[in-house]
């Protein structure tokens, strides 16, 4: 039963590390996209271009929160549970 338990840790480091990988991959493209629309000129755009831009970044950001909450109740299904109460 203990190699059970270390297989599935190991499938949730491999997991995480994975999902690190996506949130620094998504992050480096939100921080793309800002720069872009902190330009100098990028309100000189037309108003689609602006609104895809804001769109594209929102996705980005909605993409991290989503995936970094699905990475924290993973990590949250492995926490040990703790006995609060105690014989005296």
């Amino acid at each position: 039963m203990a190699e059970h338990s270390l297989n599935e840790l190991m499938a949730l480091i491999n997991q995480q590390v994975t999902s690190r990988e996506e949130l620094a991959m998504l992050l480096l493209q939100a921080k793309a996209l800002t720069d872009v629309a902190l330009d100098d000129g990028f309100l000189a755009h037309s108003r689609l271009t602006i609104h895809r831009y804001l769109s594209a970044l929102d996705d980005a950001v909605e993409k991290v929160r989503a995936l970094n909450e699905a990475s924290l109740n993973a990590l949250l299904k492995t926490r040990p549970k703790v006995n609060h109460s105690y014989a005296i």
